[in-house]
C-alpha cells in the first residue's frame, strides 16, 4: 500500500505498482555479409537467407532494394560500409529515406 503524496491524488485514480522491466538484447541487423570485389558473398550471418548470393545484382539483396555493392567503390583502404537499416514496406506518408525533417 502506498499513500498519495499530494492531497489531490488521494484517490490514486491511475495508480499502478511499478513493474520491474526486463531487458532483452536483439540485433539491429538481420544480416551481415562479407563479399569479394565482384559481389559474390564469401561469408554471411543471416536470419533471412543463408544461401551465398551475388549481391552485385540488386535482385539478390533484401527485398530487392539494397545498393551496398555500388557503395564499395567509394571506400578507402581499411574502411567498411554499413547500410541503412531497412525493412519491408510499411504504410507511411514519408517518401524516401526517413529523417527527422521528413517526419515533421
Amino acid at each position: 500500500q502506498r499513500k498519495a503524496q499530494l492531497k489531490d491524488n488521494e484517490k490514486e485514480f491511475n495508480y499502478t505498482d511499478p513493474k520491474e522491466l526486463k531487458r532483452v538484447k536483439i540485433p539491429i541487423y538481420k544480416e551481415v555479409s562479407y563479399f569479394d570485389i565482384n559481389g559474390k558473398e564469401i561469408y554471411k550471418i543471416s536470419q533471412i537467407n543463408k544461401q551465398l548470393l551475388d549481391i552485385s545484382k540488386k535482385k539478390n539483396t533484401y527485398v530487392n532494394s539494397e545498393e551496398y555493392f555500388k557503395k564499395i567503390e567509394e571506400l578507402k583502404k581499411g574502411q567498411i560500409y554499413v547500410s541503412d537499416v531497412i525493412g519491408q514496406s510499411v504504410k507511411t506518408n514519408i517518401i524516401g529515406t526517413f529523417t527527422k525533417k521528413k517526419a515533421k
